[in-house]
């Protein structure tokens, strides 16, 4: 049990969600935990589809196309069988916290999870108010709400402002700034980013930043902050460590 809300932010196209999909394959998959998944702005079926890319790492747009061969069909059939889909509940589409309130309520009934995911925060509808800082700072207080209801930790993703200013530089709290109070309400919040993105192909060494990702601990109530390097694939949704 915990009372954790746990923002994870990203400006447009870092892999949030090829993250959240890491997430899935580790905790569901291989630590047996019960998640449920929120996606606010994907299909389950392009969710599942990307899941199944994760576990077999064949490029899921292989998959949508009906482009793969018959070893990579048998991974497939391999990946469908494994009992790690029945830790794992998404439910896509437009969503209000009172639905999501209610779907935690009903699958918490049937299978006691282990934590519910968001893709994304502030992708979820609000009550109207007189701005959207207002609007964002509703929806984070309730997502807290209903964690420390529940006991059910959270971790929900964020969307950051493209701010052209600070294009590549890698992200902070000041970026969640405009985000209501999203930062107040999270015991942890780390950010991804990738710097190839923005055309940084090398770091001060010389070392190649290709498939290169930083996950940046920004605020840890209970643990330390820092950056830790990560190899990250968006074919095939993957985020893994990187060994040195």
């Amino acid at each position: 049990e915990s009372d954790d809300v746990c923002i994870i932010g990203g400006r447009p196209a870092m892999g949030k969600t090829a993250w959240a999909i890491s997430l899935i394959k580790n905790l569901c998959f291989k630590d047996n935990k019960t998640m449920l998944f929120f996606s606010l702005e994907m299909s389950k079926d392009r969710i599942i589809r990307r899941i199944l890319s994760s576990l077999t790492k064949i490029d899921s747009n292989k998959i949508k196309y009906g482009h793969c061969d018959g070893y990579e069909l048998k991974k497939l059939e391999e990946a469908k069988a494994l009992e790690g889909w029945n830790n794992i509940h998404i439910v896509d589409g437009s969503q209000n916290i009172k639905d999501i309130e209610s779907y935690i309520n009903v699958i918490n009934g049937n299978n006691k999870l282990d934590l519910f995911v968001i893709d994304y925060l502030q992708k979820i509808i609000p009550q109207k108010t007189d701005s959207r800082y207002a609007e964002v700072t509703r929806i984070s207080n309730d997502v807290k709400r209903i964690v420390m209801l529940q006991r059910i930790p959270c971790i929900a993703l964020a969307q950051l402002n493209r701010d052209v200013a600070r294009s590549g530089k890698r992200p902070s709290l000041p970026d969640l700034k405009e985000s209501g109070e999203i930062e107040q309400d999270a015991s942890i919040v780390g950010f991804l980013h990738r710097p190839e993105y923005y055309g940084d192909t090398m770091d001060g060494q010389g070392n190649s930043l290709e498939g290169l990702g930083e996950f940046i601990v920004a605020k840890n109530r209970d643990g330390e902050i820092g950056i830790t390097e990560m190899q990250v694939d968006l074919k095939t949704s993957n985020w893994t460590d990187l060994y040195t």
